[in-house]
């Protein structure tokens, strides 16, 4: 019994990665929550602690799978300070920012910006490029936990300071740009047969083109442009590139 180690932080946060194989529609993730804490609940308090443990972490529990690597951190620190309540009520108060943070940034910027590198480098003969992106995207996934878990348990309750000082969502407004910027070179290159055959002007007006597509698209939903809509123009566009073609 005693202070944490790293050998039981490295087990909380290799369990951390099953956190989605339990779920409940009363708890959600929170049975891989309770099952995560345990190594921790463990060395601290002996097995006494982890039945007292699961009754608060058995709780409903609901975020982004990478970003709870965060909230665990947080816990854990909270737990070896003898804080089990405030580490309660850290949960209520995260899960739903960091789903919502987790959400914008992995879904919506980091998997599609690799996806379209990735198609990017199909188009280009790369035979491997889905390798490419499970690579890439593995170590986003992985390291982004990894990242995550270690600041929460070095800052504890100043997790919620430091999710904000990390500007997460300048980073996902960036990528979501070069988003765009990729969209424009794929639709325009698998157009024009890529620069080996139109050189890189097409390309170029194409990239600036879905930017400012992106921009347009993001002024016309702050005044009530509804986001099927974009569904429609895009297919409509796709089968004009394909007729034209």
């Amino acid at each position: 019994m005693g202070a944490l180690r790293r050998r039981d932080l490295a087990r909380v946060f290799g369990r951390s990665l099953w956190l989605q194989a339990s779920w409940s529609f009363e708890g959600m993730q929170s049975v891989g929550f309770a099952y995560a804490v345990e190594p921790a609940l463990l060395r601290l308090g002996g097995p006494q602690a982890v039945v007292e443990g699961r009754v608060r972490h058995l709780e409903f529990f609901n975020t982004h799978p990478y970003l709870a690597a965060a909230i665990l951190g947080c816990v854990v620190k909270l737990e070896e300070q003898g804080q089990p309540e405030a580490a309660r009520k850290v949960k209520g108060v995260l899960m739903g920012p960091c789903g919502a943070l987790g959400d914008t940034l992995y879904w919506g910027a980091v998997k599609p910006v690799l996806l379209l590198a990735a198609v990017a480098a199909a188009l280009q003969g790369v035979l491997w490029a889905p390798w490419l992106f499970l690579g890439l995207f593995g170590a986003a996934n992985l390291g982004g936990r990894l990242f995550f878990f270690v600041e929460g348990y070095r800052e504890g309750i100043g997790i919620v300071q430091k999710l904000g000082e990390l500007n997460l969502l300048t980073l996902t407004r960036r990528l979501k740009g070069a988003c765009a910027l990729l969209l424009g070179l794929v639709v325009t290159g698998s157009a024009t047969g890529w620069p080996s055959s139109t050189g890189w002007a097409p390309l170029a007006v194409g990239a600036a083109a879905a930017a400012g597509a992106a921009v347009g698209l993001a002024w016309a939903y702050r005044r009530g442009f509804r986001p099927v809509w974009t569904v429609y123009l895009t297919a409509a566009l796709a089968a004009g590139i394909l007729a034209w073609k």
